[in-house]
Order: C-alpha cells, then sequence, then structure tokens
C-alpha cells in the first residue's frame, strides 16, 4: 500500500494542468518537439485546410473583383542653371534650389489651379474615371451599399442633420462637381522629392495606362508653362508700372529745367562753368594767407628754440649758431688759446705772465661769441615781427574780398540747388528708361526654372492590385491563422488524452486506455465485449488494467480493488464489471460488489439466469439491514463464473451504511473468502461514499473519459481522494477513440492499439 501513496503523494503539491502543452508536450523538457507539434496539425488538418481555403478563396474573389491601376511617373528636375542671352537682369529672378524651395515646388505641382488647368485641357470631367457622376451603378460592390437597397425615407432618417439641406442652385451643384472631380484627380497624384536632389517624381495613377502617362506628362507640361505666364505676367506688370512711371519723371525733368533757366535770366547768371575774377582772388589770398601763418609759426618756432637753449647755456647747439661762420671761427681760436693754456700750464704757474694773458684772450673771445648769439637771437625776433606783419595785411585783404563776393554768391547757390535738383529728376529718368528699354526685351526671351528630365512612359502591367504578392500573402496568413486556430482549440481541449498528461498533471501512472466501442446499429454493449469478444482491444485493455493493479504492489498484491470517477457517464461500472469479469476468467475467484446504492445501474449489466431483470434481487443493503444473508445476494455471472453482489434495495443512508462496522466486518470477510473483490462506487463529486470506500480499500481506480472530462473536475476528484487516505493505484482513461488517438503519435500503447489492429480480434 506505500506504493499506492507514494503516487498519490504529487496531488497534495497542487500539480496544476498547464504544466503540459495542449497536445501533450511536457514544458518541463524545455524542448520544442517538432514531431509532436506536426502531429497536432495533423490532426487538426481540416481546420488549417479550411481556414486556407476559405481565406485564399476570398482573397481570389475580391482582387479579382478589384480594377487594376497604373502608375506612370514623369522625372522633373529643377534647374538653376539660367542661359543669359543678353546680360540683363530679369524681372522674376531664378529660383534657389534647396530644400524648402523644392517643397514649395511639390506644393505648387499639387495645387488646385494646376489640376484644374489639367482637368481643362484633358476633359477629365467628362471621364467617369474621375466624375462620380458619370460612373456605372451596377457593379458587384455597388450593390453591397446601403443605399443601393435601403427605402429613401430609411436613408433621410439616417442621414446627420447637418446634411439634410436646401437643394442647391445650378451654379452652385456645378462647383461641387468640378470640385469633387479637381478631388478625384489630385487624389491619384503623388508628386515627391527623390532623395535630397532638386528632382520631383510625378507619379499618376489611373485605369488606363495610356491615361496614366498622358496625364502625368501634361502635368509637366503645364507645370513649366505656368512658371512661363508667371514670368511674363510679372514682366508685362513691371512694364505696365515702368511706362507710367516714365510719364511722371518725364514731366519733373522738364519743370526742373525750365526752373534753371528762369532762375539764370532773374539774377542775370551766366552760363559758365568757370570761377569768376573774385573767387580766383579769394583763393589766391586764401593759398598765401597760409603760407604766411606756416611763415610765422615757423619763425616763432626758431625764435623760442634758440630763447630756451641760450637760458639753459647750450646755445652753441642752435641751428642758427652752427650756420654761422663768425661765431665758428671764434670757436675755433677759443679752442687753440685753451690748447696753448694747458701747454702752459704744464711749465708755469697760475700767476705766470703768460697764463694770464692766455686766460684774458679766452675770455675777450667768450664775450664775443655772446655778443654774437644776441645778434642772431634779435634777428629771429625781426623775423617773427615781419611774418605778423604779412599775416595780418593777407587776412585784412582776404575779408575784403570776401565782403565783395557775398552778394554774387548767395544767387549762385540758388542756381547750384536748381541744378542738383535737375540733374537728379534727369538721373532717375534714364535709369528708369533704361530698365523699361530691358523689360520688354525680356518677355521674348523667358525660359522656365525646371525642366522634364524623364518623361512617362505607358506603363506594362498594373500597380494595383498585385494580385501574386496578395494571394500570397493571404495563403500565408490563412496558413498561420489556421495554425494559431489549431493551437487555440488544443489549448481550449481541457480533457485528458495520455498518460503523459495525467502524470505531469497528477503524479500517476496510468494503468490502462480503454477503447470505445464504436457507434450505429452495429455498436456492441461495452459488458458484453469480453465474452464476445476476447481478443479485442478492449479486453486487452482490461487485462492490462488488471495486470497493472495487481503489480500497484508486488509484496503485497491487493485484494479489494475500488473502482470510481470524478463524474457519472465516465464507463466506470463497465470498467469494474469488465475488470472482475476479465480477473474471474483468468482463474481467480473474484467478486464484483456494487456499492453505488443511490444510482445503481450494474443490475442491467448482470443478473442471474432465471431472475427477471425488472424484479429487485436483494443485494449490498439488504444484507446490510439484515433483510438478507450474504450467501443468499451473491450470484455468480454464468458466462465468466464471477461472483456478483448488487446494491440491493434503496435506503435513506447509504453513507451511514457503509461508514458502520458491519460494512467493514463484511469487506474483511469478503476479502478473506475471495482472491479479489472489486468494489463499483459512486462518482466522488456526486456523493462523499467513494471517500469512505476508498479509505477501506487496498487500492483505488481511477476512471476519467478520454478527451471529454475536464482535467479540474478530475484533478479536483482525485485530490478529494488522496485526503481521504485512499490509495490510488492509478487512472485509467475510458472510451478513447483509437483511430484517433492513434493519429496523436503520443507514443504509449494506445498508440499501437489503433496501428497494430491486426493483433485484434473485432
Amino acid at each position: 500500500m506505500r506504493a499506492a501513496m507514494d503516487a498519490a503523494t504529487p496531488l497534495t503539491r497542487r500539480h496544476e494542468p498547464d504544466e503540459s502543452h495542449g497536445y501533450g508536450v511536457p514544458m518541463g523538457e524545455n524542448e520544442l518537439n517538432l514531431g509532436e507539434l506536426l502531429r497536432t496539425l495533423w490532426r487538426r488538418r481540416w481546420i488549417v485546410v479550411g481556414t486556407m481555403l476559405l481565406l485564399t478563396g476570398l482573397t481570389v474573389l475580391v482582387v479579382v473583383q478589384l480594377t487594376p491601376r497604373y502608375v506612370a511617373t514623369t522625372r522633373v528636375m529643377i534647374d538653376a542653371r539660367q542661359q543669359r542671352v543678353v546680360n540683363i537682369e530679369n524681372v522674376v529672378s531664378g529660383v534657389n534650389p534647396d530644400a524648402a524651395m523644392v517643397e514649395s515646388e511639390v506644393e505648387v505641382l499639387t495645387s488646385r489651379t494646376l489640376a484644374s488647368r489639367v482637368v481643362d485641357e484633358l476633359k477629365l470631367d467628362e471621364d467617369p474615371e474621375f466624375n462620380p457622376k458619370l460612373k456605372p451603378a451596377d457593379s458587384v460592390w455597388s450593390s453591397l451599399r446601403p443605399s443601393a437597397w435601403l427605402p429613401q425615407s430609411w436613408l433621410a432618417l439616417l442621414s446627420p442633420a447637418d446634411r439634410q439641406k436646401q437643394p442647391l442652385g445650378a451654379v452652385d451643384q456645378k462647383d461641387l462637381d468640378r470640385a469633387a472631380v479637381i478631388d478625384a484627380f489630385l487624389s491619384r497624384l503623388t508628386v515627391k522629392p527623390v532623395g535630397r536632389s532638386f528632382v520631383m517624381d510625378i507619379s499618376f495613377v489611373s485605369q488606363d495606362p495610356f491615361k496614366a502617362a498622358r496625364i502625368a506628362n501634361k502635368v509637366a507640361d503645364l507645370y513649366l508653362v505656368s512658371q512661363l505666364e508667371a514670368k511674363f505676367e510679372a514682366t508685362a506688370r513691371a512694364n505696365a508700372w515702368l511706362s507710367d512711371r516714365l510719364k511722371t519723371l518725364r514731366e519733373q525733368v522738364e519743370a526742373s529745367e525750365r526752373a534753371v533757366v528762369a532762375y539764370r535770366k532773374k539774377y542775370n547768371i551766366a552760363d559758365t562753368e568757370k570761377n569768376d575774377v573774385s573767387s580766383q582772388q579769394v583763393s589766391e589770398l586764401n593759398t598765401q594767407l597760409t603760407m604766411a601763418r606756416a611763415d610765422r609759426a615757423a619763425a616763432e618756432a626758431r625764435l623760442s628754440q634758440v630763447r630756451d637753449l641760450v637760458n639753459r647755456g647750450g646755445a652753441d647747439s642752435a641751428a642758427q649758431v652752427l650756420q654761422s661762420a663768425l661765431i665758428q671761427n671764434l670757436r675755433g681760436q677759443e679752442a687753440e688759446l685753451q690748447r696753448k693754456l694747458s701747454e702752459l700750464l704744464t711749465r708755469y704757474g697760475e700767476r705766470h705772465p703768460r697764463i694770464v694773458n692766455a686766460r684774458a684772450e679766452i675770455a675777450d673771445l667768450r664775450n664775443s661769441i655772446a655778443r654774437e648769439v644776441r645778434k642772431i637771437v634779435q634777428n629771429l625776433e625781426n623775423e617773427v615781427e615781419v611774418a605778423k606783419a604779412r599775416e595780418n595785411a593777407l587776412q585784412k585783404d582776404l575779408q575784403g574780398l570776401k565782403a565783395e563776393s557775398n552778394d554774387s554768391r548767395s544767387a549762385e547757390i540758388g542756381l547750384s540747388q536748381l541744378q542738383r535738383e535737375a540733374e537728379a529728376n534727369r538721373t532717375l529718368y534714364e535709369t528708369f528708361l533704361n530698365r523699361f528699354k530691358e523689360t520688354s526685351e525680356q518677355q521674348d526671351i523667358q525660359q522656365p526654372d525646371a525642366r522634364v528630365i524623364s518623361r512617362a512612359d505607358v506603363p506594362l502591367a498594373p500597380s494595383y492590385p498585385r494580385k501574386t504578392l496578395i494571394v500570397g500573402l493571404a495563403f500565408g496568413a490563412s496558413l498561420l491563422l489556421g495554425i494559431a486556430l489549431v493551437v487555440l482549440v488544443e489549448r481550449l481541449d481541457n480533457g485528458f488524452r495520455t498518460g503523459e498528461q495525467i502524470r505531469l498533471a497528477a503524479g500517476l501512472a496510468t494503468l490502462a486506455l480503454v477503447p470505445t466501442q464504436g457507434g450505429g446499429r452495429r455498436r456492441a454493449r461495452p459488458d458484453r465485449v469480453l465474452i464476445d469478444k476476447p481478443a479485442s482491444q478492449f479486453a486487452e485493455s482490461m487485462r492490462t488494467l488488471l495486470a497493472g493493479v495487481l503489480l500497484s504492489d508486488i509484496d503485497e498484491p491487493p485484494r479489494s480493488v475500488l473502482v470510481t470517477s470524478s463524474v457519472p457517464g465516465e464507463g466506470k461500472t463497465v470498467t469494474s464489471l469488465s475488470l472482475a469479469r476479465v480477473a474471474a476468467l483468468g482463474g481467480k475467484r473474484t467478486l464484483l460488489v456494487d456499492c453505488d446504492v443511490r444510482r445503481p445501474t450494474m443490475s442491467k449489466l448482470v443478473h442471474p439466469v432465471d431472475a427477471d431483470p425488472r424484479q429487485s434481487l436483494p443485494g449490498l443493503t439488504d444484507v446490510l439491514t439484515d433483510r438478507a444473508k450474504l450467501h443468499e445476494a451473491v450470484f455468480v455471472d454464468p458466462a465468466t463464473g464471477l461472483h456478483v453482489l448488487l446494491s440491493g434495495s434503496r435506503v435513506p443512508n447509504p453513507q451511514d451504511l457503509l461508514q458502520s462496522k458491519t460494512f467493514g466486518r463484511i469487506l474483511e470477510q469478503l476479502v478473506e473468502a475471495y482472491e479479489l473483490v472489486v468494489l463499483d462506487s459512486a462518482p466522488v463529486l456526486a456523493v462523499a461514499d467513494p471517500l469512505i470506500l476508498g479509505a477501506l480499500a487496498d487500492r483505488t481506480v481511477f476512471v476519467t473519459q478520454w478527451e471529454k472530462t475536464p482535467r479540474q473536475v478530475a484533478l479536483a476528484a482525485l485530490r478529494q481522494l488522496v485526503q481521504a487516505k485512499a490509495h490510488l493505484a492509478g487512472v485509467v482513461l475510458s472510451q478513447v477513440n483509437v483511430r484517433r488517438h492513434s493519429k496523436y503519435g503520443f507514443g504509449d500503447y494506445g498508440y499501437y492499439y489503433g496501428r497494430y489492429r491486426e493483433y485484434y480480434q473485432e
């Protein structure tokens, strides 16, 4: 029994069902089992195939209905290199290509003004592709719009209040129709710069490839024409303005020249450009006065310098002194006397007559030099006085001449002002006249600021829809969606399919996979399969179950086995009967006890030969209530030799009976009398009876329906059994669809049931 307890222990550690993938690959293995995934996809292949066929078919249907569209592209470059036939400045300067200018030109190309001109040139308002009113309304998509089949009264109710306006006039409606045509045109026009260059691509989309190329080229042509027209209009406006301005300037020049002539006549001023005599004299006196002032300043400077040197005793260095020959001669004589005095002093004393005479001569020479210096200073003072007198005389003469010429100069000032005004008017007039001639010549040599470098060719293939790409993408998307649906279905499939899933979720071994017996009229009774087809898959699964139960404890093989399930309808009763019969057929003295006293069904499957199935037979409850003896209630199954004890009569308190000491004593007697006692119990989640029986039985076999019973339900029932101290031997997967299970490829023996059917006789 310790092995059974060990097998049940993982349930106390809360094994959750999501510890494995929906297709049975344990997440604990940390690897993607590609084979399992492929088998799952193959098992659910019709989901993938159906999704792919549906979505791809719908996509093909939609793509076939779509109208093909063609794109034609004209390439235009903004060119700042202007050809100058003559060196004349333009009225409208050429563009300076930069990013902002390119964006501005893109806006010009996509403007409604240019679009309107293209519409008019090509008469696109008469084309159904651009005029919504000319489009036919008998297409498949138009019939799907609500407006095609809803009554007008309903549409009026569904329309917003702002759309329920008064009818428009003929002019307003025409403007709206034209605006709709222009909007349709602009929606198909695309203009974008090419990288960081000054090139723009003008692309147009149309249902007709020839129309697309024609419109793209026409947009580029009209764009260049609009540039020329803008320059022509600017030049014409400039010429008109210059013409009016020249007329006004001409009148101003004539008036200013007449004013000059009248002024000359009034003040009797000769028409000469030379200065008169008085003006020349004033000019000469100004020159002489300037020179006199310079001579006086020079004389004063020389006098001041000599005086300073004389006062400091350094008059010998003055320029006038150095230039005097007399003084230089006296200086030479002084130097000679000094030399002689030096020689005499070497031979005589200070009071020697010759020494005294020499000193006297030197003193006389120095006095002579001082007198000469004073004469030089006196001469300089005289020169300063003479210069001042000459300056004063010139200043007086200049003032007299100025007084005489003031009267004539005042008249000339007025004349000069008139002459300057007349000259300015004449210059301005000549400037405007030259510019007028230049702008008049420009009208014949204007050129646009852009040029077409690549005209649009007729596209050979549509740009939309790309049928191959769209269908391919739809095919791939539908494949992915189909795989996702398969994964979702597997996730939503909450039942157990394999023993591996049970092991990961509950920590229990799977004792057997009991196959279902098919359906329809040929469906065999499950309780009779073991007897009628002893070599069938079902019979083999029962023998596998018996072996698993007996081997759950090799040292002490179980003598009493409880068979239960979580909910009704999982095949618990058939499993109990088949397990007991296979044990009996194997030579074991076996007893089957129907402990499901609340909802007994065993009597419908097995009963004595001479008994009426509709008659209530004595059973377990009768024995427990002393209404029948044990040997009277037990009968033998004639087909297998199995001893059977039915549930008996209904009682109000079955749980008390099962908990009684009488039942425990009877169970001990039965275990002693039989080699194997199989107890068929009620479902765990329905009543508490199996919890009581689980604590009494040596082993408990838990039956759960393959793929149908939710995992949470089965695990909840198993937890209750563990808490009730039941000794779990393992789990039985009942009603297994062997054909489907074999396709799963789970690797358990249920897989080989489906693969090697030739080993069985169905």
